[in-house]
């Protein structure tokens, strides 16, 4: 487990790479194979390095982020105005943070599971091709709207769940 320390250290370095990585959206990511700087597929997230747990994360964040900002967003429309939340969600200090609380996750055996890099790969490539499909602030309808709230997670996102005992 990280010591205090360290966290702030790995926060520093998830911050530099959210404030380099800019405010992409998941439209124009790209949805090709995993980077090859990952970790092998058939690793298991527990047995990561906190190097290889903070690229996955990153490279995760760097596909998934502002799409489910853009879906909370949409959903939340009623309370905040949804250019704005999303606009505060991608701030690259929020980024960062949620980096670093996926590297403390990844690296948690009760929360990772038997889960490997693979795994996390397809369910992030699914979700980025799903968040792909969300309409921007401006162009939210009625429809829209309950899409996005009825939507379910794609399939391969299921195996990610850790069984509960």
């Amino acid at each position: 487990m990280m010591v205090w320390s360290a966290r702030q250290s790995l926060y520093a370095v998830a911050l530099s790479l959210a404030t380099a990585c800019g405010g992409t959206s998941d439209a124009e990511k790209s949805t090709a194979a995993p980077d090859p700087g990952l970790p092998p597929g058939s690793a298991r997230l527990v047995d990561l390095s906190d190097d290889e747990a903070l690229r996955l994360c990153t490279w995760q964040s760097e596909r998934l982020h502002y799409g489910y900002c853009l879906q909370n967003g949409i959903i939340l429309r009623d309370l905040h105005n949804c250019q704005e939340y999303v606009d505060a969600c991608t701030a690259p200090d929020v980024v960062a943070g949620l980096v670093v609380d996926c590297v403390e996750s990844t690296l948690d055996p009760a929360k990772s599971c038997e889960t490997t890099v693979t795994d996390v790969e397809r369910c992030t490539l699914d979700l980025q091709a799903q968040y792909a499909g969300l309409p921007a602030c401006d162009r939210v309808t009625d429809a829209a709207f309950h899409d996005v709230l009825y939507r379910m997670s794609p399939a391969s996102c299921e195996k990610l769940r850790c069984p509960v005992p």
